[in-house]
Protein backbone atom coordinates (compact mmCIF):
# COMPACT_ATOMS: atom_id res chain seq x y z
CA UNK A 1 0.00 0.00 0.00
CA UNK A 2 2.78 2.43 0.90
CA UNK A 3 4.49 1.78 -2.44
CA UNK A 4 1.41 3.09 -4.27
CA UNK A 5 1.00 6.12 -1.99
CA UNK A 6 1.40 9.39 -3.91
CA UNK A 7 1.03 12.50 -1.71
CA UNK A 8 -0.35 14.86 -4.36
CA UNK A 9 -3.13 16.43 -2.29
CA UNK A 10 -2.65 19.17 0.28
CA UNK A 11 -3.14 18.89 4.03
CA UNK A 12 -6.56 17.67 5.17
CA UNK A 13 -8.31 17.70 8.53
CA UNK A 14 -8.66 14.08 9.74
CA UNK A 15 -11.02 14.99 12.61
CA UNK A 16 -14.31 13.96 10.90
CA UNK A 17 -12.88 10.59 9.82
CA UNK A 18 -11.44 9.89 13.28
CA UNK A 19 -14.72 10.86 14.94
CA UNK A 20 -16.63 8.47 12.66
CA UNK A 21 -14.15 5.65 13.30
CA UNK A 22 -14.40 6.12 17.06
CA UNK A 23 -18.20 6.05 16.93
CA UNK A 24 -18.11 2.77 15.00
CA UNK A 25 -15.80 0.89 17.40
CA UNK A 26 -17.02 2.65 20.59
CA UNK A 27 -14.70 3.16 23.57
CA UNK A 28 -13.56 -0.46 23.76
CA UNK A 29 -12.27 -0.59 20.15
CA UNK A 30 -8.96 0.65 18.72
CA UNK A 31 -8.50 3.24 15.99
CA UNK A 32 -5.18 3.26 14.12
CA UNK A 33 -4.41 6.43 12.19
CA UNK A 34 -1.40 6.55 9.83
CA UNK A 35 -0.05 9.96 8.82
CA UNK A 36 3.17 11.55 7.62
CA UNK A 37 2.46 14.77 9.56
CA UNK A 38 3.96 15.06 13.05
CA UNK A 39 1.35 15.31 15.81
CA UNK A 40 1.85 18.30 18.11
CA UNK A 41 -0.89 17.21 20.50
CA UNK A 42 -2.69 13.91 20.90
CA UNK A 43 -6.37 13.35 21.69
CA UNK A 44 -7.43 11.81 24.99
CA UNK A 45 -6.10 8.32 25.69
CA UNK A 46 -4.13 8.17 22.39
CA UNK A 47 -0.66 6.77 21.84
CA UNK A 48 1.89 7.75 19.23
CA UNK A 49 4.05 5.18 17.49
CA UNK A 50 6.66 6.67 15.15
CA UNK A 51 8.02 4.79 12.16
CA UNK A 52 11.02 6.00 10.18
CA UNK A 53 13.17 9.06 10.78
CA UNK A 54 13.10 12.77 10.12
CA UNK A 55 14.90 13.83 6.94
CA UNK A 56 15.97 17.18 5.59
CA UNK A 57 13.65 18.41 2.86
CA UNK A 58 13.78 21.51 0.69
CA UNK A 59 11.19 21.90 -2.05
CA UNK A 60 9.10 24.20 -4.20
CA UNK A 61 5.77 25.42 -2.81
CA UNK A 62 4.40 27.59 -5.64
CA UNK A 63 5.07 29.79 -8.66
CA UNK A 64 3.72 33.05 -10.07
CA UNK A 65 4.31 35.08 -13.23
CA UNK A 66 4.56 38.79 -13.97
CA UNK A 67 5.60 41.00 -16.86
CA UNK A 68 8.42 43.49 -16.33
CA UNK A 69 9.67 45.75 -19.13
CA UNK A 70 8.09 43.47 -21.71
CA UNK A 71 9.74 40.30 -20.36
CA UNK A 72 7.91 37.40 -18.71
CA UNK A 73 9.28 36.84 -15.18
CA UNK A 74 8.65 33.73 -13.09
CA UNK A 75 8.88 33.73 -9.29
CA UNK A 76 9.08 30.44 -7.40
CA UNK A 77 8.89 29.89 -3.63
CA UNK A 78 11.32 27.42 -2.05
CA UNK A 79 10.83 26.24 1.53
CA UNK A 80 13.16 24.54 3.97
CA UNK A 81 11.04 22.11 6.00
CA UNK A 82 13.89 20.98 8.24
CA UNK A 83 14.95 22.41 11.60
CA UNK A 84 18.49 23.25 10.50
CA UNK A 85 20.03 25.54 7.90
CA UNK A 86 20.74 23.92 4.54
CA UNK A 87 22.39 24.81 1.24
CA UNK A 88 21.02 23.84 -2.15
CA UNK A 89 21.66 24.64 -5.79
CA UNK A 90 19.09 25.39 -8.47
CA UNK A 91 19.11 25.68 -12.25
CA UNK A 92 16.77 26.13 -15.21
CA UNK A 93 16.48 23.13 -17.51
CA UNK A 94 14.90 23.10 -20.98
CA UNK A 95 14.63 20.64 -23.84
CA UNK A 96 17.85 22.02 -25.33
CA UNK A 97 20.00 22.43 -22.21
CA UNK A 98 20.22 24.25 -18.91
CA UNK A 99 21.88 27.01 -16.90
CA UNK A 100 24.76 26.74 -14.50
CA UNK A 101 23.67 25.74 -10.96
CA UNK A 102 23.38 28.61 -8.49
CA UNK A 103 23.62 28.13 -4.73
CA UNK A 104 21.10 29.28 -2.12
CA UNK A 105 21.11 29.03 1.65
CA UNK A 106 17.93 28.58 3.66
CA UNK A 107 17.54 28.91 7.41
CA UNK A 108 15.35 26.52 9.36
CA UNK A 109 11.70 26.69 8.17
CA UNK A 110 12.60 29.61 5.90
CA UNK A 111 11.08 30.65 2.57
CA UNK A 112 13.16 31.99 -0.32
CA UNK A 113 11.94 33.45 -3.62
CA UNK A 114 13.75 32.55 -6.83
CA UNK A 115 13.09 34.56 -9.97
CA UNK A 116 14.39 34.92 -13.50
CA UNK A 117 13.21 35.66 -17.02
CA UNK A 118 11.27 32.87 -18.69
CA UNK A 119 13.37 31.36 -21.51
CA UNK A 120 11.93 32.65 -24.77
CA UNK A 121 10.55 30.01 -27.16
CA UNK A 122 11.86 27.25 -24.87
CA UNK A 123 10.09 23.93 -24.40
CA UNK A 124 9.88 21.61 -21.40
CA UNK A 125 11.03 24.32 -18.97
CA UNK A 126 11.78 23.15 -15.44
CA UNK A 127 13.38 24.61 -12.31
CA UNK A 128 15.47 21.92 -10.66
CA UNK A 129 16.83 21.86 -7.11
CA UNK A 130 19.74 19.71 -6.07
CA UNK A 131 18.08 16.47 -4.89
CA UNK A 132 17.47 15.40 -1.32
CA UNK A 133 15.90 12.24 0.08
CA UNK A 134 12.40 13.53 -0.72
CA UNK A 135 12.60 14.19 -4.46
CA UNK A 136 8.94 14.83 -5.26
CA UNK A 137 9.17 18.62 -4.78
CA UNK A 138 12.68 19.11 -6.17
CA UNK A 139 11.47 19.81 -9.73
CA UNK A 140 8.99 22.52 -10.74
CA UNK A 141 7.65 22.41 -14.34
CA UNK A 142 6.85 25.81 -15.83
CA UNK A 143 4.35 26.73 -18.52
CA UNK A 144 4.29 30.29 -19.81
CA UNK A 145 0.81 31.77 -19.24
CA UNK A 146 -0.92 32.48 -22.52
CA UNK A 147 -4.48 33.78 -22.06
CA UNK A 148 -6.90 33.71 -24.96
CA UNK A 149 -6.64 36.81 -27.11
CA UNK A 150 -9.66 39.02 -27.60
CA UNK A 151 -9.96 40.75 -31.00
CA UNK A 152 -11.47 44.21 -30.45
CA UNK A 153 -13.04 46.38 -33.13
CA UNK A 154 -13.59 50.03 -32.21
CA UNK A 155 -15.79 52.46 -34.13
CA UNK A 156 -16.78 55.23 -31.73
CA UNK A 157 -17.31 58.92 -32.26
CA UNK A 158 -14.62 61.42 -31.15
CA UNK A 159 -16.57 62.00 -27.93
CA UNK A 160 -15.71 58.48 -26.77
CA UNK A 161 -12.11 58.34 -28.02
CA UNK A 162 -10.51 58.64 -24.56
CA UNK A 163 -12.89 56.09 -23.08
CA UNK A 164 -12.12 53.61 -25.86
CA UNK A 165 -8.38 53.94 -25.25
CA UNK A 166 -8.86 53.29 -21.52
CA UNK A 167 -10.91 50.18 -22.23
CA UNK A 168 -8.26 48.83 -24.59
CA UNK A 169 -5.60 49.29 -21.90
CA UNK A 170 -7.78 47.78 -19.19
CA UNK A 171 -8.66 44.55 -21.02
CA UNK A 172 -6.03 41.84 -20.76
CA UNK A 173 -4.75 40.23 -23.97
CA UNK A 174 -6.87 42.51 -26.15
CA UNK A 175 -5.74 42.96 -29.75
CA UNK A 176 -7.16 45.73 -31.93
CA UNK A 177 -8.54 44.73 -35.32
CA UNK A 178 -9.98 46.66 -38.27
CA UNK A 179 -12.16 43.77 -39.41
CA UNK A 180 -15.57 44.06 -37.77
CA UNK A 181 -16.67 40.64 -39.01
CA UNK A 182 -13.67 38.88 -37.44
CA UNK A 183 -13.81 40.78 -34.14
CA UNK A 184 -14.73 38.99 -30.93
CA UNK A 185 -16.03 42.19 -29.35
CA UNK A 186 -16.97 45.55 -30.86
CA UNK A 187 -16.94 48.88 -29.01
CA UNK A 188 -19.11 51.38 -30.86
CA UNK A 189 -21.25 54.47 -30.31
CA UNK A 190 -24.98 54.51 -31.02
CA UNK A 191 -27.34 57.26 -32.11
CA UNK A 192 -30.90 56.76 -30.74
CA UNK A 193 -32.23 58.72 -33.72
CA UNK A 194 -30.67 56.17 -36.07
CA UNK A 195 -31.29 52.91 -34.17
CA UNK A 196 -29.10 50.44 -36.02
CA UNK A 197 -27.47 47.83 -33.80
CA UNK A 198 -24.25 46.12 -34.85
CA UNK A 199 -24.22 42.33 -35.06
CA UNK A 200 -22.25 40.10 -32.72
CA UNK A 201 -20.84 40.88 -29.29
CA UNK A 202 -20.91 44.62 -28.74
CA UNK A 203 -20.44 47.28 -26.07
CA UNK A 204 -22.46 50.24 -27.31
CA UNK A 205 -22.41 53.73 -25.80
CA UNK A 206 -25.51 55.79 -26.49
CA UNK A 207 -24.49 59.25 -27.64
CA UNK A 208 -26.80 61.91 -26.27
CA UNK A 209 -25.57 65.50 -26.00
CA UNK A 210 -28.64 66.77 -24.15
CA UNK A 211 -27.60 69.17 -21.38
CA UNK A 212 -30.93 70.58 -20.18
CA UNK A 213 -32.38 67.54 -18.42
CA UNK A 214 -32.92 67.76 -14.68
CA UNK A 215 -31.43 65.24 -12.31
CA UNK A 216 -33.64 62.24 -11.69
CA UNK A 217 -35.22 62.17 -8.24
CA UNK A 218 -35.80 59.23 -5.98
CA UNK A 219 -33.70 56.44 -4.59
CA UNK A 220 -31.78 53.96 -6.70
CA UNK A 221 -33.01 50.43 -6.10
CA UNK A 222 -31.44 47.20 -7.35
CA UNK A 223 -33.54 44.15 -8.06
CA UNK A 224 -32.38 40.83 -6.58
CA UNK A 225 -30.02 39.60 -9.27
CA UNK A 226 -26.63 37.85 -9.21
CA UNK A 227 -25.21 40.51 -11.54
CA UNK A 228 -25.75 43.26 -8.97
CA UNK A 229 -25.05 41.44 -5.72
CA UNK A 230 -23.10 43.64 -3.25
CA UNK A 231 -22.68 46.53 -5.73
CA UNK A 232 -23.41 50.02 -4.40
CA UNK A 233 -25.02 52.39 -6.92
CA UNK A 234 -26.10 55.12 -4.49
CA UNK A 235 -23.47 57.65 -5.68
CA UNK A 236 -24.82 57.58 -9.25
CA UNK A 237 -26.38 60.84 -10.50
CA UNK A 238 -28.42 60.66 -13.71
CA UNK A 239 -30.05 63.44 -15.72
CA UNK A 240 -33.32 63.10 -17.59
CA UNK A 241 -32.50 62.17 -21.18
CA UNK A 242 -33.63 60.05 -24.09
CA UNK A 243 -34.74 56.59 -23.05
CA UNK A 244 -34.11 53.42 -24.95
CA UNK A 245 -37.14 51.49 -26.10
CA UNK A 246 -37.91 48.53 -23.90
CA UNK A 247 -39.49 45.29 -24.96
CA UNK A 248 -42.02 43.38 -22.84
CA UNK A 249 -39.50 40.59 -22.34
CA UNK A 250 -36.81 42.90 -20.92
CA UNK A 251 -35.91 42.48 -17.25
CA UNK A 252 -35.10 45.66 -15.32
CA UNK A 253 -32.46 45.11 -12.63
CA UNK A 254 -31.72 48.72 -11.59
CA UNK A 255 -34.28 51.49 -11.07
CA UNK A 256 -34.40 55.12 -10.03
CA UNK A 257 -38.01 55.64 -8.98
CA UNK A 258 -39.92 54.44 -12.07
CA UNK A 259 -37.05 55.03 -14.48
CA UNK A 260 -35.12 51.89 -15.53
CA UNK A 261 -31.36 52.43 -15.47
CA UNK A 262 -30.20 48.93 -16.40
CA UNK A 263 -32.20 46.16 -17.98
CA UNK A 264 -31.42 42.81 -19.54
CA UNK A 265 -32.57 41.57 -22.90
CA UNK A 266 -32.11 37.90 -23.62
CA UNK A 267 -32.20 36.04 -26.89
CA UNK A 268 -31.29 32.37 -27.34
CA UNK A 269 -28.39 31.79 -29.71
CA UNK A 270 -30.52 28.96 -31.11
CA UNK A 271 -33.42 26.90 -29.86
CA UNK A 272 -31.27 23.79 -29.59
CA UNK A 273 -28.01 25.23 -28.31
CA UNK A 274 -28.42 28.36 -26.15
CA UNK A 275 -25.36 29.82 -24.45
CA UNK A 276 -24.80 30.92 -20.83
CA UNK A 277 -26.08 34.30 -19.62
CA UNK A 278 -23.68 35.97 -17.16
CA UNK A 279 -22.49 39.32 -18.56
CA UNK A 280 -22.34 42.65 -16.74
CA UNK A 281 -20.17 45.67 -17.43
CA UNK A 282 -17.42 45.84 -20.00
CA UNK A 283 -14.65 43.93 -18.21
CA UNK A 284 -16.89 40.98 -17.34
CA UNK A 285 -18.24 40.97 -20.88
CA UNK A 286 -14.72 40.71 -22.27
CA UNK A 287 -13.83 37.97 -19.78
CA UNK A 288 -16.83 35.85 -20.71
CA UNK A 289 -16.28 36.41 -24.43
CA UNK A 290 -12.70 35.23 -24.07
CA UNK A 291 -13.82 32.10 -22.22
CA UNK A 292 -15.94 30.85 -25.12
CA UNK A 293 -13.46 31.77 -27.84
CA UNK A 294 -11.74 28.96 -29.78
CA UNK A 295 -8.06 30.11 -29.41
CA UNK A 296 -5.92 27.98 -27.14
CA UNK A 297 -4.43 29.10 -23.84
CA UNK A 298 -1.90 27.82 -21.31
CA UNK A 299 -1.34 28.23 -17.58
CA UNK A 300 0.32 26.60 -14.56
CA UNK A 301 -1.99 24.89 -12.06
CA UNK A 302 -1.49 22.71 -9.00
CA UNK A 303 -1.92 18.95 -9.07
CA UNK A 304 -5.51 17.71 -9.38
CA UNK A 305 -6.93 21.20 -9.88
CA UNK A 306 -9.62 21.62 -12.51
CA UNK A 307 -8.51 22.96 -15.86
CA UNK A 308 -11.55 24.48 -17.56
CA UNK A 309 -12.08 23.68 -21.21
CA UNK A 310 -14.78 25.04 -23.45
CA UNK A 311 -16.03 23.69 -26.73
CA UNK A 312 -14.79 25.65 -29.73
CA UNK A 313 -17.71 27.90 -30.47
CA UNK A 314 -17.95 31.51 -31.52
CA UNK A 315 -20.33 33.75 -29.60
CA UNK A 316 -23.37 34.73 -31.56
CA UNK A 317 -25.39 37.69 -30.40
CA UNK A 318 -24.44 39.91 -27.50
CA UNK A 319 -25.11 43.63 -27.41
CA UNK A 320 -24.80 46.07 -24.57
CA UNK A 321 -25.96 49.65 -24.71
CA UNK A 322 -24.91 52.41 -22.35
CA UNK A 323 -25.27 56.17 -22.31
CA UNK A 324 -22.02 57.85 -21.41
CA UNK A 325 -21.21 61.46 -20.61
CA UNK A 326 -18.10 63.50 -21.22
CA UNK A 327 -17.52 63.64 -17.47
CA UNK A 328 -15.45 60.89 -15.81
CA UNK A 329 -17.32 57.62 -15.38
CA UNK A 330 -18.94 57.04 -12.01
CA UNK A 331 -17.43 54.66 -9.56
CA UNK A 332 -19.07 51.48 -8.36
CA UNK A 333 -18.35 50.63 -4.74
CA UNK A 334 -18.68 47.21 -3.22
CA UNK A 335 -20.61 47.20 0.01
CA UNK A 336 -20.70 44.57 2.74
CA UNK A 337 -24.42 45.23 3.10
CA UNK A 338 -26.80 43.96 0.42
CA UNK A 339 -28.47 46.62 -1.76
CA UNK A 340 -32.00 47.76 -0.89
CA UNK A 341 -34.94 46.05 -2.53
CA UNK A 342 -38.13 47.44 -4.00
CA UNK A 343 -41.09 48.06 -1.71
CA UNK A 344 -43.06 45.56 -3.76
CA UNK A 345 -40.65 42.66 -3.65
CA UNK A 346 -40.23 40.86 -6.91
CA UNK A 347 -39.02 37.37 -7.40
CA UNK A 348 -35.47 37.13 -8.78
CA UNK A 349 -35.54 36.68 -12.55
CA UNK A 350 -35.11 33.07 -13.50
CA UNK A 351 -32.70 32.48 -16.33
CA UNK A 352 -32.83 29.34 -18.43
CA UNK A 353 -29.58 27.43 -18.34
CA UNK A 354 -27.12 28.14 -21.13
CA UNK A 355 -28.76 31.29 -22.45
CA UNK A 356 -27.08 34.38 -23.88
CA UNK A 357 -28.14 37.99 -23.20
CA UNK A 358 -28.66 39.89 -26.40
CA UNK A 359 -28.71 43.32 -24.80
CA UNK A 360 -27.49 44.59 -21.46
CA UNK A 361 -28.78 48.13 -21.44
CA UNK A 362 -27.33 50.88 -19.27
CA UNK A 363 -29.64 53.89 -19.47
CA UNK A 364 -27.65 56.94 -18.47
CA UNK A 365 -27.64 60.60 -19.45
CA UNK A 366 -24.96 62.72 -20.95
CA UNK A 367 -24.33 64.47 -17.62
CA UNK A 368 -23.92 61.49 -15.35
CA UNK A 369 -21.68 62.33 -12.40
CA UNK A 370 -20.05 60.64 -9.47
CA UNK A 371 -19.78 61.69 -5.86
CA UNK A 372 -17.77 59.96 -3.14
Amino acid sequence: MLEKWQPLDGLIDPTPALRLARSLVSREGSVIYLTDSPAESLPFDARLVSVGEAVENVGFTGVSFSTEEGALIWKALVRNYSKTSVERTWSIQTATGGTEPRSIRLDANALVTLQAAFPKDAKNVRIVLSPDRFTLDDTLPLVAPQPKTLALFTATSPAFENLTKKLLRALDSAVATNDAAAADLAITSYDPLDPVLPPGNSVIFVEDNTRTGAYLKGGIVAEPNPLLDHLNWQSLLVRETIQLDRQPSDTVILWQEKRPLIFLREKPASENNPLPASFVLTSISAYQTRKINPPSSSCSIASRNRFGRKKSRRPRSISKLANRSKSPPHRIYRSKEPPPTLAAKRSPPRYPRRRLPERLVFSRSSKTESRC
